[in-house]
């Protein structure tokens, strides 16, 4: 158990990580992402149907909460989405990385 301090340090370091980057985000996802800007340079938003008053638009969590807070949730559900599976893909990799040591061993 003589990883526990270091456990706790890298927790901190990446819920800093995701409070700056969710700040980030939340200010920079006003902007129309790649696909947007392209649909709107080309005047292509009406062929797709893409209505801006739809119930619940993008980086909506819920529409009872001001934009600005629901652009950071959402970024940080995101992330934590993102996190979860690097996280599940790292287990199964080092699960089966060491299924093939064992394996090439014996």
């Amino acid at each position: 158990m003589n990883n526990l301090p270091l456990r706790k340090i890298q927790f901190f370091q990446i819920l800093i990580l995701l409070l700056a980057l969710g700040v980030i985000a939340a200010y920079s996802s006003s902007k129309p992402d790649g696909l947007e800007k392209i649909l709107q340079i080309f005047d292509l938003e009406k062929a797709f149907n893409l209505d801006h008053n739809i119930p619940f638009a993008d980086y909506v969590i819920s529409p009872g909460f001001p934009e600005i807070l629901n652009q950071f949730l959402s970024a940080l559900l995101g992330m934590s989405i993102i996190m979860v599976l690097v996280f599940f893909i790292y287990k199964i990799s080092s699960v089966v990385n060491k299924r093939n040591r064992i394996d090439n061993a014996t």
